[in-house]
């Protein structure tokens, strides 16, 4: 979508992977979402109106990439404790609440680098 020099735009974070004409369950929380198989790293924020390309997206992939399959490591599971309560926004959609229990990964320990 051409976007004319100098337009102030407002990005709305809600908006990543709410495309229901892209995804089946656009309101539900799915964490591999974007790394499935089929996925198309153009579907990560689409201006509530389809794909688009942002300028940081590879950076943010990678990054989320990486810090994941570092909890991953570490993490047996993770599960919610209680009911999550949402934080609705016009700019940033978040969670008030989201209280979680994390099981360490039987050999999370012995991951980690050791201190000189």
């Amino acid at each position: 979508m051409p976007i004319a020099r100098d337009s102030l735009v407002l990005v709305c974070l809600g908006a990543l992977g709410r495309d229901s004409r892209r995804f089946s369950n656009p309101s539900d929380f799915v964490a591999d979402r974007f790394i499935a198989p089929g996925a198309d790293p153009r579907d990560v924020l689409s201006f509530g109106l389809g794909m688009h390309r942002c300028a940081g997206a590879e950076l943010a992939l990678v990054t989320a990439e990486i810090a994941f399959s570092q909890l991953a490591r570490r993490v047996e599971a993770l599960a919610t404790v209680s009911a999550l309560q949402r934080q609705n926004r016009t700019v940033v959609r978040r969670f008030s609440k989201l209280e979680v229990h994390v099981s360490r990964a039987p050999a999370a320990d012995q991951q980690r680098p050791q201190a000189p």
